[in-house]
């Protein structure tokens, strides 16, 4: 409900402690530096988003892909482009073809 009412300082305390009553909820945490990124956290975000990407699973193209936007917000367009691939090659692995698909587009933008 803070996300949808634009309470996204709050959002992110909720966030932060559900992950600590629960620290093996991915989506929890995926979604704790989502709000983080949207309250312009980037660093913060990248401590919370990069741990999800092990293990190598479907789950973790995702949580690959989400710290590679967050480094290309950061500016650094390398670890952008690095992280982005990362998540290509494990959707691939994975056999998520339309988001193996959606990855190589954003990654064409990032030259």
């Amino acid at each position: 409900i803070f996300e949808t009412t634009t309470r996204l300082p709050e959002a992110a305390d909720l966030y932060a402690r559900a992950v600590a009553a629960n620290p093996r909820a991915r989506a929890m945490r995926f979604n704790h530096g989502r709000v983080l990124v949207n309250l312009g956290r980037l660093d913060d975000a990248l401590a919370v988003l990069m741990p999800l990407t092990t293990p190598d699973d479907a789950d973790s193209a995702q949580y690959a892909f989400a710290v590679s936007t967050v480094y290309v917000r950061k500016g650094d367009r390398a670890n952008g482009r690095k992280w982005g691939e990362e998540a290509l090659a494990r959707a691939r692995k994975h056999g998520l073809t339309d988001f193996a698909t959606a990855i190589e587009r954003e990654l064409a933008k990032i030259r």
